[in-house]
């Protein structure tokens, strides 16, 4: 089970299109190249998770343009899994004005020893949220935890 933090396309275009130009400088005008391609990396890097509940494990995931990077850690023994509501915000900015958006979210951390979480999944759907829960509860022997209407 992977789940990566979703990038606007603009923010996509534009790190490939900086990557390029970086390159470009890089070849043509030297070492100036490699300013750029800092900009270049960060901006198309995704975050997320992936969990085998197989072999149960999971791994902090980064992308860089379709690049995986992360390395595998064993799930530690559970508590319990919890599915609770949030409010995600995001910022849009256009030169001189900026606009805050929040949207609602559901959100499963698997709970284990003195409160520690891995944060495993993240839907605007509760139903989707219940689902992969329950699958991961099965696959893991613990219990979910409904926290959403709290």
């Amino acid at each position: 089970m992977k789940h990566i933090a979703p990038i606007s396309p603009i923010k996509l275009l534009f790190s490939v299109v900086l990557f390029f130009l970086a390159f470009y400088i890089l070849f043509t005008q030297g070492i100036y190249g490699l300013i750029l391609l800092g900009p270049a990396i960060r901006l198309g890097m995704r975050e997320g998770i992936q969990i085998d509940l197989d072999k149960k494990r999971y791994r902090i995931l980064y992308w860089v343009f379709a690049i995986e990077l992360g390395s595998w850690k064993a799930i530690p023994p559970l508590k319990y899994i919890s599915v609770f509501r949030t409010t995600q915000k995001t910022r849009t900015r256009v030169l001189t004005a900026q606009a805050l958006a929040s949207s609602e979210v559901f959100k499963i951390n698997l709970f284990y020893t003195a409160n520690k979480h891995i944060e495993a999944y993240i839907t605007e759907s509760i139903d989707d949220a219940f689902l992969v829960a329950k699958k991961m509860a099965l696959a893991l022997a613990t219990e979910v935890y409904d926290a959403t209407t709290a």
